[in-house]
């Protein structure tokens, strides 16, 4: 810039001087900004300067610009006096942006180190649940199995000792008469390769004839139990057979087997007669003991395995089928969730954290470049939370309401103030004690809007239909401003009562309330003062039954946030309610932009008393001062 200056002819160089004056020193501010960010230094002081001090130097440029530039446009601008007062107030709202962005940022910092310490902890307290889990599974298994196995039921281990004993009995006996079985077969066949065949077949036999000496003890007792004393007498004498081939083909071979270990001991030989007593006293003493152990309790549920029948007997109590315990990794899967909900929920805090105070500098920053362009800001600071910040098709349209309004040719006095109504007529059962009145003054409100009448705006844009429904979320018909031109008060009363016929069942505020906002936006109506006023008892309704209508908890759930940002003046005015549900709406409805004007059902019956006889509607004064005054009243922010 300045080399272009030394450009010029020695004449005009003053002058050009004099003319870039106001900007000449910001190159040589900027080239000092850079200096002092770009200077070597210790990492802490130089991540101190880049954190809390690059915004603050880029909004401090920003604004220096913007205000130098201004003083050229200060002859050729229009509205001086408000201009001025507009950038002393962006540069207080630069100051404050840049306060609360250090405060933010240590605020930030300090978030950031409790969410690490806290992240660690869970950390920390997640793996040592792990661990723990790991140690005590092995105890709480056998807790868990140990409680089960001792109701009533099958008693499943001693059916498996029974089992396991039947195997290992039957293995040992055909070990001990595989030599004989082979030799035998090998006389009747006459060859060896019969041995292969001959241990499976042998082992499954023995395993059989084992099991069915269980069967026949059990038999037997079962007998005895009951005293049967006929069955008794045949079951002894089955028994005494089974007893009999088992001591001579199965436990004989056993002791034959132990013989030379006893004649090598004691030098006794044993004969026939004594093999055979020592074989049935170890048949009787290893069925005695098998029978006590597990045989009584484990044949039962066996033969009731075999012949498909019920294991537990029917005469005995069973428990009753109770709640199913949860899975034990149930409840810390579930904690895990929390907490992983519970860190979803802090990492988008940290993120307004970090994010709010840098949108603080940017919105500034854009203020002034606004101011300069457009002589009006466009964002009011400062940001308290993320969703007051103003979404860019806002700002698109602010721009272009201002190019509008900059390029029209129509003077500013001779146009008409854009403004929206939106009337809404409550279609329940609830609300026809005061619907007839109701609709007589809404007719009489819209023809003194659309006509002027008695100091009433005429509306640009004008919108009315019903709320109610069969069921929740059910949306109604917007009728546009054009369904009432050229139509006096009672062909508009006539038409309201044939579109809007009092026979739904439920009032739905919610619906209402978004439809407004998809009309808004639709149609482009954003920036303009929009009035909704509701012609209802105000009580809402709940379809599911879960929340009673007109409690505390169904105000709760009207939801007024799709009105919000639509405009800089939204303002609902609900009408005919009693006073208690007027109070309601003020404290129990949340609402952040909103503005809120209730006139209740006492004052508005009244309307009638203001009309004058015998007058027409454009000289009823009194009767329009009324609606200026009650229905109409300009409410202020906060209010």
């Amino acid at each position: 810039m300045f080399e272009l200056i030394q450009r010029i002819p020695e004449p005009w160089r003053q002058l050009a001087d004099l003319l870039i004056a106001p900007l000449a020193w910001i190159p040589r501010m900027q080239q000092t900004l850079w200096d002092f960010f770009f200077a070597p230094g210790p990492w802490w002081l130089v991540a101190a300067k880049y954190l809390f001090l690059v915004f603050p130097a880029l909004l401090a440029v920003a604004a220096v610009w913007c205000t130098q530039l201004s003083i050229y446009t200060l002859p050729f601008r229009s509205g001086r006096v408000q201009f001025i007062p507009t950038l002393m107030l962006t540069w207080w709202d630069a100051v404050r942006a840049v306060w609360l962005y250090w405060v933010g940022m240590f605020r930030f910092v300090g978030v950031a180190l409790g969410w690490a310490v806290t992240f660690s902890t869970f950390v920390a307290k997640l793996v040592l649940e792990v661990i723990r889990q790991l140690v005590l599974m092995p105890f709480t298994m056998t807790g868990r199995m140990t409680e089960t196995y001792f109701r009533p039921g099958v008693p499943w281990v001693a059916f498996v000792m029974l089992i396991f004993w039947c195997v290992l009995e039957a293995a040992i006996f055909s070990y001990t008469l595989m030599p004989t079985v082979t030799e035998l077969l090998a006389d009747l066949v006459g060859g060896e390769s019969t041995a292969r065949f001959a241990g499976p077949i042998l082992y499954f036999f023995l395993l059989l004839l084992v099991m069915g000496s269980f069967a026949c003890v059990q038999t037997l007792m079962d007998a005895l139990k009951k005293r049967e004393w006929k069955y008794i007498v045949q079951m002894l004498v089955v028994e005494l057979f089974v007893m009999f081939f088992e001591v001579v083909f199965l436990y004989r071979e056993l002791i034959d087997a132990l013989t030379p270990w006893i004649a090598q001991q004691t030098g006794m030989k044993l004969g026939l007669t004594v093999t055979l007593l020592l074989s049935s006293f170890g048949w009787i003493g290893i069925r005695g003991m098998t029978r006590f152990l597990f045989g009584q309790f484990g044949t039962p549920p066996m033969l009731a395995f075999i012949s498909r029948r019920p294991m537990v007997d029917e005469g005995e109590p069973r428990p009753a089928n109770g709640k199913p315990t949860p899975p034990w990794w149930r409840q810390p899967v579930a904690e895990l969730k929390q907490e992983i909900e519970w860190l979803h929920a802090r990492s988008n805090e940290l993120l307004d954290y970090l994010v709010l105070p840098v949108l603080q500098i940017a919105a500034a920053a854009l203020n002034f470049g606004m101011v300069l362009v457009a002589s009006r800001q466009v964002f009011s600071l400062p940001f308290k939370e993320a969703k007051e910040i103003t979404q860019t098709w806002h700002i698109l349209a602010a721009l272009l309401s201002v190019a509008v309004v900059v390029s029209a040719a129509e003077p500013e006095d001779t146009k008409p103030p854009r403004s929206t109504l939106f009337v809404g007529v409550d279609t329940s059962g609830s609300f026809r004690s005061a619907y007839d009145d109701a609709l007589t003054f809404v007719a009489h409100y819209l023809y003194g809007h659309m006509h002027e009448l008695g100091g009433l705006s005429k509306p640009r844009d004008l919108f009315v239909t019903a709320i109610g429904g069969k069921d929740n979320n059910e949306p109604k018909s917007f009728h546009p401003i054009h369904d009432f031109n050229n139509k006096d008060v009672k062909q508009i009363e006539t038409d309201l009562r044939k579109w809007f016929p009092p026979t739904d069942t439920l009032t739905d505020f919610n619906v209402f309330f978004q439809q407004i906002a998809r009309t808004v936006k639709e149609r482009n109506l954003v920036l303009a003062p929009i009035t909704v006023m509701v012609v209802s008892d105000g009580v809402p309704d709940v379809r599911d039954g879960t929340i009673k209508s007109g409690t505390p908890a169904s105000y709760q759930q009207i939801n007024l946030s799709p009105l919000d940002y639509l405009s800089k003046n939204v303002t609902v005015r609900l009408v005919y309610s009693s006073p208690k549900v007027g109070d309601n709406w003020r404290k129990l409805v949340k609402r952040d932009r909103v503005r809120f004007w209730a006139v209740e059902y006492d004052v508005m019956k009244g309307w009638r008393a203001q009309m004058r006889p015998d007058t027409d509607l454009a000289n009823q004064d009194r009767f329009w001062k009324w609606v200026r005054d009650n229905v109409d009243y300009r409410v202020r922010r906060g209010a």
